[in-house]
């Protein structure tokens, strides 16, 4: 599986390009940034008792490029997240290991509009199970570190000007820091076409084969099939969608049982002991098929007020419990004004296919920046969720918010707030509250 440091690889590689092709006409840019951030945190553990506070002192040094030329567009971040605790230095994270967090982003063109290769790698911290604890500003508690490389060869080909047809192959390689994560190898052959009726409407069909190879839950084999659409009805208003089916084809998993020991056998002469070997049984799932869909609606109500709707069903694939099937309803209002605020509410309920798991959820968050003059912005942004974990009977109420101020310079942004996290649940064990004030500045050159 990949090696942890693959990011910082990847980010070396991105740099021998960059150097090898100096001779090539490009658009280049590079831009280096550091941010340092001082925090009170009183629950560093988000726990219902015992809570353990702390002073984090933080220092993020970063550097982006960006780089285009004929045949490459390169968008790469690379970062190192260096935290320092007073109370608690056992969590103190100065090892490059531990720090890095990095982003790529490339297309290399092969043959100029035919022939292409994507490349992305994601270095990041992504939450293990939403049933654990989740909070903004929370920076280790289940969290582990992950690495995403994807490389994505594919080539389209125009058969006519309104008639496309794309031809491609996706590998995926996932890895996880946290001993339970499923470390995982994708492997996806993909075919679809698009035709364009004039201006507003576009039809397309695509056909996948996926396999799925994870480490530690069950393997399987996907066929998926799908036809869609997008419409632009008015210029206010665009509607698209997509319907398809799936089929899961499970590798089977043999489990075999010791044998039974069920007495002793005299023949006359001799003592046998008798043991029965009970036949082996496959754990894997059934096969299985399912229909997916995504229907989404954006309507510009005024210039500065859009609406927005999306009713979707499709499967994913979890940090360590295998494949979930969400079927997910979203709505959101977004008024892009002198004071822009964006208001999204959401419903999901999680099906996992490999054991008896249901998830449901249900909230709304808001976000919104308010210039109080050229230099000095508020930043206000809260979300709240619903949760029911079935079966284990668990609900859960979840609210956070976070306030703060920035103040723009030259090459600094200098800010201040604070966050507020409550976990309200069922079960005791699983309440907490979390308070942070922090305040940080930011290095742009």
């Amino acid at each position: 599986m990949m090696p942890r440091n693959l990011a910082t690889i990847t980010g070396i590689v991105a740099f021998l390009m960059l150097v090898i092709a100096t001779s090539v006409r490009a658009e280049f840019k590079l831009t280096p940034r550091i941010s340092l951030r001082e925090e009170y945190n009183d629950n560093i553990f988000l726990t219902s008792s015992n809570k353990k506070d702390d002073f984090i002192t933080s220092i993020t040094p970063s550097l982006g490029i960006a780089w285009k030329t004929s045949f490459l567009e390169l968008s790469a971040d690379y970062g190192l997240n260096f935290s320092f605790y007073v109370n608690n230095p056992d969590q103190n994270q100065s090892d490059l290991t531990q720090a890095q967090r990095a982003k790529v982003d490339t297309i290399l063109t092969l043959l100029p509009e035919t022939l292409f290769v994507k490349i992305a790698d994601i270095y990041q911290r992504v939450p293990i199970d939403q049933r654990g604890p989740v909070a903004y500003d929370n920076v280790f508690v289940n969290l582990t570190d992950s690495n995403s490389l994807t490389v994505n060869p594919y080539l389209e080909y125009p058969i006519t000007s309104t008639f496309k047809a794309r031809l491609g192959y996706t590998y995926l390689n996932l890895w996880y820091k946290d001993s339970g994560g499923d470390n995982t190898q994708d492997h996806t052959a993909n075919v679809g076409i698009t035709k364009q009726f004039g201006e507003r409407l576009t039809v397309f069909g695509d056909y996948s084969y996926k396999w799925h190879r994870p480490e530690k839950t069950f393997e399987y084999d996907s066929q998926t099939g799908s036809v869609g659409a997008s419409l632009q009805v008015t210029p206010k208003l665009m509607v698209s969608g997509t319907v398809g089916q799936t089929f899961f084809k499970y590798k089977p998993a043999t489990k075999q049982f010791p044998p039974q020991f069920l007495g002793y056998y005299w023949d006359g002469r001799t003592i046998y002991a008798v043991y029965y070997q009970p036949p082996a049984i496959n754990t894997a799932p059934n096969d299985s098929s399912s229909t997916i869909w995504n229907a989404q609606v954006s309507y510009l109500l005024t210039d500065r007020v859009s609406l927005s709707t999306t009713y979707s069903q499709s499967f994913a694939n979890t940090v360590d419990q295998g494949t979930v099937k969400n079927r997910t309803v979203t709505g959101s209002v977004s008024y892009n004004g002198k004071i822009p605020v964006t208001l999204s509410a959401f419903a999901t309920n999680g099906t996992y296919t490999q054991i008896d798991r249901e998830d449901r959820s249900a909230g709304a968050t808001i976000a919104t920046r308010m210039p109080l003059t050229s230099a000095i912005t508020v930043k206000l942004d809260g979300s709240y969720t619903k949760y029911q974990f079935r079966p284990d009977g668990e609900d859960t109420n979840r609210y956070s918010a976070r306030a703060g101020f920035d103040y723009a310079l030259a090459f600094t942004t200098i800010g201040f707030g604070y966050t507020y996290n409550l976990n309200d649940s069922t079960v005791d064990i699983n309440d907490y509250t979390n308070n942070i004030v922090f305040v940080q500045a930011n290095f742009t050159y």
